[in-house]
């Protein structure tokens, strides 16, 4: 098994420290906190003049996104697929079951930012060219 697919579940018990999580930002905060991380590269990329580091800034901005998406996407199967594992999150009135659900959405979120702002600079990329 490839470690990406394991961090979410040894991540909260690790928080947790064995007990349950209380708080939503305990499920929550590595995908989401990937993908923050993932746009502020992928800003940065876009500040740079040379193009061949904006394409290299843009590459390495994908790194922590995907990383984010296949550990939302593991919790979401760890909530849907494990009884225990789903009574041990299911607490606070159902707030940290939210939380997977969240850890999965935001990184796609995420990605779907990136394909536009993506075709959007490719777009203005193409109607500077033009005009030369």
């Amino acid at each position: 098994m490839q470690v990406a697919f394991m961090v979410p579940k040894a991540m909260l018990y690790l928080l947790a420290e064995g007990q349950p999580p209380t708080r939503l930002i305990d499920v929550i905060k590595l995908p989401v906190g990937l993908s923050i991380l993932a746009l502020i590269i992928w800003a940065i990329g876009a500040f740079i003049q040379t193009k061949s580091e904006v394409k290299l800034i843009k590459h390495l901005a994908w790194l922590p996104l995907i990383f984010a998406f296949f550990t939302g996407a593991r919790q979401l199967k760890d909530f849907l697929t494990d009884p225990v594992y789903k009574a041990f999150v299911s607490t606070e009135g159902g707030k940290t079951t939210m939380g997977h659900y969240m850890g999965a959405i935001v990184p796609m979120l995420a990605a779907g930012i990136f394909l536009y702002w993506n075709y959007r600079l490719t777009q203005a990329e193409r109607d500077t060219l033009d005009r030369f």
